[in-house]
């Protein structure tokens, strides 16, 4: 596989990884370089406040499209929410390769924009009774 398809996959494997550990600046080191410059003061504390209250439990890639730069990963996630209560999301991740903030290009770094992974909708595949 070439970068352009491989490391979209890792990055956003570096991000969930992170959610699942409670990892809040791991998080936010696997976002693309834009979104980390608008929010390099309050970027950490905007994931905790966003993805803190979500148990990530597990997760399961279900589709990929890219277009030049993005690339858009479609996720079966479980978690368990602030009520305890078990949760199956489908969730799409939104990544953005690029050298440097504001500047898109294939030859740069990919990082997920987190505001993207946040609109979630009803899992078709699961069954939210089986989360543990």
């Amino acid at each position: 596989m070439s970068k352009m398809t491989e490391k979209p996959v890792e990055k956003l494997t570096e991000f969930l990884t992170a959610w699942k550990d409670k990892n809040f600046q791991g998080m936010f080191n696997a976002c693309q370089e834009t979104w980390k410059f608008n929010h390099e003061k309050d970027g950490i504390q905007w994931i905790d406040t966003w993805y803190g209250i979500k148990n990530l439990i597990s997760w399961n890639i279900i589709d990929s499209k890219i277009s030049g730069v993005v690339r858009d990963i479609k996720i079966e996630i479980s978690y368990k929410d602030f009520a305890f209560k078990g949760k199956y999301k489908t969730i799409t991740a939104r990544l953005v390769c690029e050298t440097a903030p504001f500047k898109p290009d294939i030859n740069g770094d990919w990082g997920v924009n987190p505001i993207s992974a946040l609109r979630e909708e009803i899992s078709k595949a699961k069954d939210v009774s089986k989360v543990v």
